[in-house]
C-alpha cells in the first residue's frame, strides 16, 4: 500500500469489507461499489536539436488502484453469510478487471507518446522543467482517462451485465477463473 486511502493491486491481497470505507450512496441501486483508478509514472527525455529543445514521454508504468475512501458497502445487503461473500467476490472482479487491462492501456498509452517530442518552455532552467512537468502530467492524465474510458470502463459495464452485479453465479464463476490466471503469474 503506498497510501493508506488506496490498495494496489497484488496477486496476493483480495479485497475485504473493511476497505470499503465511503459512506454508501442512496441513489445507486447495487449494494457495493468498487472505485478502481489507474496512476501513472513516466520518464522524461530532453530531446536538444539546433537551439530547439523538446521532451518526449517515456516509460510509462501505471498501477492499477482502490480507493478506498470512494468505495463503499450497503451494510444492509451483507448480513447474510452468502451474500456477503458473493458481493465481495464480484467487488475484487472489479479490482481484478482492471488489473487484466492495465497492461492493454499502458501499451496503448506508450505507444501514443512514444514516436511524439513536445515543445518546452520557459525564461531559465527551473520555469523549463516545472513546465514540463506540468504538461506532460496533463497529456500522460488526459490520455490515461480517455484509455480507461474507453477500455476498462466498457469491460467493467459488460462484466456487471453478464455476471448480473454477481446474481448470475455461473457467469460470475467463469470471470472468477479468468481472474485467478492472474493471480497464477
Amino acid at each position: 500500500m503506498k497510501d493508506s486511502d488506496k490498495i494496489e493491486w497484488a496477486k496476493d491481497y483480495l479485497l475485504k469489507w473493511s476497505d470499503f470505507k465511503a459512506e454508501q450512496n442512496p441513489a445507486e441501486f447495487h449494494p457495493a461499489k468498487t472505485t478502481i483508478q489507474y496512476s501513472a509514472t513516466w520518464k522524461i527525455n530532453w530531446i536538444n536539436t539546433t537551439n530547439k529543445i523538446s521532451y518526449s514521454i517515456n516509460e510509462i508504468q501505471l498501477v492499477t488502484e482502490f480507493q478506498k475512501f470512494r468505495s463503499w458497502v450497503r451494510q444492509q445487503e451483507i448480513q447474510d453469510n452468502e451474500r456477503k461473500e458473493n458481493i465481495l467476490n464480484h467487488e475484487q472482479g472489479h479490482f481484478d478487471l482492471a488489473e487484466k487491462f492495465r497492461i492493454i492501456i499502458t501499451e496503448k498509452i506508450q505507444s501514443k507518446f512514444s514516436e511524439n517530442s513536445f515543445p518546452v518552455y520557459g525564461k531559465d532552467d527551473e520555469h523549463v522543467k516545472d513546465f514540463v512537468l506540468k504538461d506532460s502530467k496533463e497529456k500522460i492524465e488526459l490520455e490515461l482517462e480517455k484509455q480507461t474510458n474507453d477500455i476498462f470502463r466498457k469491460q467493467e459495464e459488460t462484466y456487471d451485465r453478464k455476471t448480473e452485479y454477481g446474481s448470475n453465479s455461473e457467469k460470475q464463476h467463469e470471470f472468477d477463473i479468468e481472474f485467478a490466471k492472474l493471480r497464477e503469474k
